[in-house]
């Protein structure tokens, strides 16, 4: 049986930004629903990835709930996007993904547009202190045993600089949301600027429809939902 690292071509200590399918749980509609995030992933050896989530995340919520993952990896910039600002746990109205767009193996759901996909179970983990450029946050450090994963296509897919930099503002937004949970002004202004000057060189020097859609998407999600009162 190939190795993660033969299959996918995994580098081990570095990080890859991919799609992590949690499950959560509304208790007021008592069902159980797939949410897809924007998730930094590093794989440690064969048999271990790692993950932070912010402990204000829903990945975390989750995951202390029902310690399973799957981690997708994922051509189109665009889910990542829709993957990083929607959702929030607040009910059925806001999906990242639409219920077709999941499969499920061993009750733990998957993106059907992957083209790999790895499933872990929480193992050892722990919360921790991590400092950024944009300050200290709590997350959780945590390692994930790997118990199964799927090749489901060959991917050649080589992301040029400007859907680097919508990638880039994708995780910056993300960003966004916890300034205003943490009412942190200064941490708010910087991170939306930054956004703002990466859709500038988009648009100015890349005619890459890919990327432009995905800024226009992530700008005005921000302008609507996520504001800093």
């Amino acid at each position: 049986m190939s190795s993660i690292k033969e299959l996918f071509g995994i580098n081990f200590n570095r990080l890859y930004e991919t799609i992590a399918v949690t499950l959560t749980k509304l208790e007021k509609e008592k069902i159980i629903i797939p949410n897809s995030a924007c998730m930094g992933v590093k794989f440690l050896d064969n048999n271990t990835f790692q993950m932070t989530p912010y402990l204000e995340t829903d990945t975390y919520k989750n995951l202390i709930k029902f310690p399973y993952v799957s981690i997708n990896f994922v051509d189109k910039i665009y889910f990542y996007a829709q993957a990083a600002l929607l959702g929030e746990n607040s009910g059925l109205t806001e999906r990242e993904f639409p219920d077709s767009y999941y499969d499920i193996k061993d009750e733990i759901p998957y993106l059907k547009e992957s083209w790999g996909v790895i499933f872990g179970k929480l193992n050892e983990h722990k919360i921790i202190n991590k400092a950024t450029h944009l300050g200290e946050n709590n997350v959780l450090q945590a390692n994930f045993k790997i118990i199964d994963f799927i090749k489901i296509q060959e991917s050649f897919y080589l992301k040029n600089r400007a859907e680097n930099l919508a990638l880039e503002s994708i995780i910056l937004a993300t960003r966004l949301k916890i300034a205003v949970k943490k009412e942190n002004k200064e941490m708010y202004e910087k991170i939306y600027d930054r956004i703002l000057y990466y859709n500038e060189q988009i648009k100015h020097f890349a005619k890459n429809d890919k990327a432009i859609e995905t800024m226009d998407f992530i700008v005005s999600y921000i302008e609507k939902n996520i504001k800093f009162n």
